[in-house]
């Protein structure tokens, strides 16, 4: 699953969410949301996160593709 992977990918890196919010240039809680798979990143924090994590961005917005979904009918916005 996505979440365990950027979860995984950021503690193998030793760093903690706020480290990898501040490397982004996003909020911790907007990072959090993410890592939760609670939000779809932009594709420009997609970016970021692949070059902080090495996680490669289409994974990051293909496989949020039905998150995304659930979110906009909620009313939910992405980071």
């Amino acid at each position: 699953m996505l979440q365990s992977r950027l979860r995984e990918a950021r503690i193998a890196k030793n760093m903690k969410p706020s480290d990898v919010a501040k490397a982004v240039g996003i909020t911790e809680r907007a990072y959090r949301y993410i890592e939760a798979g609670e939000r779809v990143p932009s594709l420009e924090t997609a970016i970021k996160l692949e070059q902080v994590l090495g996680i490669p961005p289409r994974e990051l917005l293909v496989q949020s593709n039905s998150t995304s979904e659930q979110g906009s009918e909620q009313g939910e916005h992405t980071a």
